[in-house]
Protein backbone atom coordinates (compact mmCIF):
# COMPACT_ATOMS: atom_id res chain seq x y z
CA UNK A 1 0.00 0.00 0.00
CA UNK A 2 1.68 3.14 -1.09
CA UNK A 3 2.45 5.15 2.30
CA UNK A 4 -0.11 7.89 1.18
CA UNK A 5 -2.59 5.49 1.71
CA UNK A 6 -1.17 4.08 4.71
CA UNK A 7 -1.01 7.60 6.85
CA UNK A 8 -4.85 8.35 5.63
CA UNK A 9 -6.34 4.87 6.48
CA UNK A 10 -4.38 5.63 10.22
CA UNK A 11 -5.35 9.45 10.12
CA UNK A 12 -9.49 8.54 9.71
CA UNK A 13 -8.81 5.01 11.81
CA UNK A 14 -9.93 3.42 8.67
CA UNK A 15 -13.24 4.42 7.80
CA UNK A 16 -14.16 6.12 4.19
CA UNK A 17 -13.81 5.55 1.02
CA UNK A 18 -11.01 5.91 -1.50
CA UNK A 19 -11.05 6.87 -5.06
CA UNK A 20 -7.88 6.07 -7.04
CA UNK A 21 -7.19 8.30 -9.99
CA UNK A 22 -5.74 7.04 -13.14
CA UNK A 23 -5.31 10.00 -15.67
CA UNK A 24 -3.75 9.13 -19.14
CA UNK A 25 -2.03 11.10 -22.03
CA UNK A 26 -5.34 10.48 -24.02
CA UNK A 27 -8.88 9.88 -23.11
CA UNK A 28 -10.94 10.73 -19.66
CA UNK A 29 -9.13 9.72 -16.59
CA UNK A 30 -10.33 6.01 -14.91
CA UNK A 31 -11.77 5.75 -11.65
CA UNK A 32 -11.82 3.06 -8.97
CA UNK A 33 -13.96 3.51 -6.03
CA UNK A 34 -13.16 0.99 -2.97
CA UNK A 35 -13.84 1.26 0.72
CA UNK A 36 -11.22 1.38 2.85
CA UNK A 37 -11.63 -2.37 4.50
CA UNK A 38 -10.79 -3.52 0.65
CA UNK A 39 -8.10 -1.36 0.26
CA UNK A 40 -6.36 -2.58 4.13
CA UNK A 41 -6.83 -5.99 2.90
CA UNK A 42 -5.80 -5.90 -0.68
CA UNK A 43 -2.10 -6.25 -1.25
CA UNK A 44 -2.00 -3.31 -3.48
CA UNK A 45 -4.86 -0.67 -4.91
CA UNK A 46 -5.52 -1.01 -8.26
CA UNK A 47 -3.77 1.18 -10.88
CA UNK A 48 -0.18 2.26 -11.07
CA UNK A 49 0.60 4.49 -8.14
CA UNK A 50 3.50 6.38 -6.94
CA UNK A 51 4.73 5.52 -3.32
CA UNK A 52 4.04 9.41 -2.74
CA UNK A 53 1.05 10.20 -4.77
CA UNK A 54 -0.64 13.12 -4.43
CA UNK A 55 -3.77 13.21 -2.06
CA UNK A 56 -6.83 15.08 -1.15
CA UNK A 57 -9.21 14.21 1.69
CA UNK A 58 -13.01 15.74 1.34
CA UNK A 59 -15.31 15.38 4.04
CA UNK A 60 -19.40 15.16 3.76
CA UNK A 61 -18.79 18.82 5.07
CA UNK A 62 -17.79 19.93 1.66
CA UNK A 63 -21.37 19.20 0.55
CA UNK A 64 -22.63 22.76 2.50
CA UNK A 65 -19.92 24.52 0.40
CA UNK A 66 -20.16 24.41 -3.00
CA UNK A 67 -17.08 26.02 -3.78
CA UNK A 68 -14.84 23.15 -2.05
CA UNK A 69 -17.19 20.57 -3.67
CA UNK A 70 -16.48 22.54 -7.09
CA UNK A 71 -12.34 22.10 -6.14
CA UNK A 72 -12.47 18.63 -5.23
CA UNK A 73 -14.63 17.72 -8.53
CA UNK A 74 -12.16 19.81 -10.76
CA UNK A 75 -8.53 18.62 -9.21
CA UNK A 76 -10.01 14.96 -9.90
CA UNK A 77 -11.21 15.24 -13.59
CA UNK A 78 -8.27 17.45 -14.44
CA UNK A 79 -5.03 17.40 -12.46
CA UNK A 80 -3.11 14.32 -12.92
CA UNK A 81 -1.39 15.09 -9.94
CA UNK A 82 -3.86 14.52 -7.78
CA UNK A 83 -3.79 10.57 -7.63
CA UNK A 84 -5.53 9.32 -4.47
CA UNK A 85 -9.03 10.91 -2.60
CA UNK A 86 -10.08 10.21 0.82
CA UNK A 87 -14.07 9.93 1.10
CA UNK A 88 -15.72 10.13 4.45
CA UNK A 89 -18.68 8.00 2.57
CA UNK A 90 -19.11 6.01 -0.40
CA UNK A 91 -22.09 7.99 -1.36
CA UNK A 92 -19.61 11.61 -1.50
CA UNK A 93 -17.04 9.12 -3.06
CA UNK A 94 -19.83 7.95 -6.06
CA UNK A 95 -20.58 11.92 -6.46
CA UNK A 96 -17.48 12.63 -6.82
CA UNK A 97 -16.60 10.22 -9.22
CA UNK A 98 -19.73 10.89 -11.74
CA UNK A 99 -19.14 14.78 -11.30
CA UNK A 100 -15.66 14.76 -12.15
CA UNK A 101 -16.56 12.32 -15.78
CA UNK A 102 -19.02 14.73 -16.38
CA UNK A 103 -16.88 18.07 -15.90
CA UNK A 104 -14.48 16.09 -18.02
CA UNK A 105 -16.64 15.52 -20.88
CA UNK A 106 -18.37 18.96 -20.76
CA UNK A 107 -14.78 19.82 -21.30
CA UNK A 108 -13.73 18.21 -24.14
CA UNK A 109 -17.07 18.91 -25.71
CA UNK A 110 -16.70 22.49 -25.48
CA UNK A 111 -13.23 22.41 -27.44
CA UNK A 112 -11.68 22.92 -24.32
CA UNK A 113 -9.46 19.76 -23.28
Amino acid sequence: MASAVTVLVNLFNGTGTFIFAEHQDTGPPLFHIIPVEDVVSSPAPPGRHRAMASVLAVSDNACGHPDLLSDAICLLAYHSATRIVRTESMKLAKYLVIEARLAYRCRCLLGAG
